[in-house]
């Protein structure tokens, strides 16, 4: 019984790549898209009374408004992406001189604004530092990481990309990504995919893809995964024959 068990198991890990179709297209599940859960990110940050529109989308979008009328939509984008990577790593000089600078004594928000413009910087565009400076006189500086967050979600959005990452055991071939990304962009209903491959050999054969990041651009815990593992399969047979 052992054998047939170990074979029945095996075929099930083979099969499910054949079953890649049916297991990715599911037109039904959109609010599974991007557009779904920037609504609802929305809705998290509306204000109190029922507004539409949260602070830090009003403020973001105060932001990509002052980009356009500047003409710097793109130098902009790449000073958020910046400041983001940066707030989220940066070497330890970088932090040993801004962590100096923002612990000067009495110093004002408009003061802590300026020392992050100049330790931070330089800068491609002449509105973010302006934005910066803007948020401090505002009141709302602790939230400047939290708005180019929403910035970089809202531009994936607009442009129809979602993030994917697929665990397999071994590197996956052309022809296996090209479908996998055909399969998942219908299934999300987005234009494309930027998908993101991890070799796991502990998957032993198949793969897992992962999905649904709050951060677009920091792919860490996905809300929601298909695996097609071997892995998962002897897991699943281990169960059933207890």
């Amino acid at each position: 019984m052992a054998p047939m068990r170990s074979a029945a198991v095996c075929l099930a890990a083979v099969g499910a790549w054949n079953l890649l179709s049916q297991a990715f297209v599911s037109p039904g599940l959109g609010k599974s898209s991007r557009a779904g859960r920037v609504a609802m990110r929305a809705a998290e940050n509306t204000a109190g009374g029922g507004y539409p529109r949260g602070p830090l989308v009003v403020y973001m979008n105060a932001l990509m408004d002052a980009a356009a009328k500047s003409s710097e939509s793109v130098v902009v984008t790449k000073d958020v992406m910046r400041y983001k990577k940066l707030s989220e790593s940066m070497d330890g000089d970088m932090k040993f001189e801004l962590t100096a600078a923002l612990n000067e004594p009495a110093i004002s928000l408009t003061g802590q604004a300026a020392a992050i413009v100049s330790v931070m910087g330089p800068w491609e565009s002449t509105v973010f530092p302006k934005f910066v400076t803007f948020l401090a006189k505002k009141r709302r500086i602790k939230q400047l990481r939290a708005i180019c967050e929403e910035y970089v979600s809202h531009l994936y959005h607009q442009q129809s990309i979602e993030p994917v990452t697929v665990f397999s055991a071994t590197q996956l071939t052309d022809e296996q990504v090209d479908k996998i990304k055909a399969k998942m962009a219908a299934k999300l209903q987005v234009r494309d995919i930027k998908l993101v491959q991890r070799v796991d050999m502990s998957l032993l054969s198949g793969f897992k893809i992962e999905w649904g990041y709050t951060d677009p651009e920091n792919p860490l815990v996905g809300a929601e995964s298909i695996d097609l593992s071997l892995k998962s399969a002897l897991e699943e047979a281990a169960i059933s024959a207890r």
